[in-house]
């Protein structure tokens, strides 16, 4: 109970939202360093890595988001439950689990792709999933009339209302890939998609489980 209640004061936590993105930034740039440094293959390879690993986060995002977040009921379930019932509370998995996936990555990847190329890898993984935290940032905070961020921002708060629809928050492609796509026209043209949210649907289900 103890650990419980530590964990959910640290991810509510300000400090802990805003130090994330200034850790995240600052792996990100450390490994695009160590690539620029480590890294000697064609720049043909360097597309493909890039390519790939924008590929895999997306798909990282959507597996996370749709099987961790709400899956089973986890600590990670729990956390996310306190999203959908306060979006714009200030919430964020502790700010040193990135950090530690990233490097932990880089040793998977090093043996396979190389010394330089796992480090590209990983930059580009982290970079995403700051750009991730901006964008989602902004989809609770932001009210640009920026076509880009109200289409965005539509497709993500419906995923508020039907927790079950729209688990891909970057890219859309996932969502498409396995059938869990919705967005009105409507709402894609005018990023009306209102600020409610579903907590009751996802405390049935968890009850459930």
């Amino acid at each position: 109970m103890l650990m419980a209640n530590f964990v959910t004061r640290l991810v509510t936590s300000a400090l802990n939202y805003w130090l994330g993105f200034m850790v995240d930034v600052t792996v990100a740039g450390f490994f695009l360093a160590h690539t620029l440094t480590s890294m000697h293959r064609p720049l043909l390879i360097s597309c493909l890595v890039v390519l790939a690993g924008l590929g895999l986060y997306g798909l990282l995002e959507y597996v996370f988001h749709r099987w961790i977040y709400h899956g089973r009921r986890s600590p990670a379930t729990t956390g996310h439950l306190l999203h959908h019932e306060n979006p714009q509370a200030p919430i964020a998995v502790p700010f040193f689990l990135p950090a530690m996936a990233a490097v932990t990555l880089w040793f998977l990847f090093r043996p396979v792709l190389g010394e330089g190329e796992a480090s590209l890898m990983v930059a580009v993984l982290v970079s995403n999933f700051v750009y991730y935290g901006l964008l989602h940032h902004s989809q609770h905070h932001s009210r640009l009339k920026v076509r880009y961020v109200l289409s965005t921002r539509s497709h993500h708060l419906i995923h508020h209302h039907f927790p079950d629809r729209n688990f891909g928050l970057t890219t859309t492609l996932w969502d498409r890939v396995f059938g869990t796509h919705y967005l009105s026209a409507r709402d894609l043209r005018t990023g009306e998609a209102s600020m409610a949210v579903a907590p009751a649907v996802l405390k049935a289900k968890y009850r459930k489980e």
